[in-house]
């Protein structure tokens, strides 16, 4: 089971054919899709280990129209995507309007909440970059995306990128399959679980 970074991309160079690292500064390429990457797989789905709850701290600054409110999204960890706020007990709220924007100040610019709640409950899918936090099937399709991406410019080999293709969508597939199945969803929630991965 992979238990930190290294292991997972030492997972794609294994099946890319080469040496394995010690420090992700071994492999700047796939060093520098690690990120990008893992952010897009989180917000594929609704994952069980990337969700946190977090109550959120209203800012100074109002909307300038349209909300009452404004609140900052998380940043430790960084919020990738809201899913629900202020839910109840049996599913989220229909009557709770809000929305995810921009807001820019002179020193600084970040991610917020508009809505006309006066506090506001969130959940949402957060950037867990401990692996030991992840599920084993999510690590271990992290690993086998890693090595299709960074097959043609490491391998040049046409043929194992298709092959790696087929075994990323099917890792990711079973890890989304699994990961459906611990716990009860609230019945309005809106998911992306069924969404595939463009590969």
């Amino acid at each position: 089971m992979a238990t930190s970074n290294v292991d997972v991309v030492n997972g794609a160079l294994f099946r890319l054919g080469q040496n394995l690292i010690t420090s992700m500064s071994e492999q700047p390429g796939l060093n520098q899709i690690y990120i990008p990457t893992l952010d897009a797989r989180i917000r594929m789905h609704n994952w069980n280990a990337f969700t946190m709850r977090a109550a959120l701290q209203e800012l100074d600054d109002n909307p300038a129209f349209g909300f009452d409110h404004m609140f900052q999204l998380p940043q430790d960890p960084l919020c990738l995507q809201a899913l629900t706020v202020n839910e109840t007990e049996t599913e989220p709220d229909p009557d709770v309007k809000w929305v995810i924007e921009s807001y820019q100040t002179a020193s600084a610019s970040y991610r917020v909440i508009l809505t006309d709640e006066t506090s506001v409950n969130l959940k949402y899918l957060a950037r867990i970059t401990d692996v030991l936090r992840w599920d084993p099937l999510f690590a271990e399709a992290m690993s086998v995306d890693l090595a299709y991406q960074a097959c043609i410019p490491v391998t040049s080999n046409t043929t194992l990128k298709q092959i790696l293709q087929n075994e990323a969508k099917e890792a990711w597939r079973l890890a989304k399959s699994r990961d459906g199945q611990e716990g009860r969803p609230l019945k309005k929630v809106l998911s992306n679980a069924l969404i595939t991965p463009r590969l």
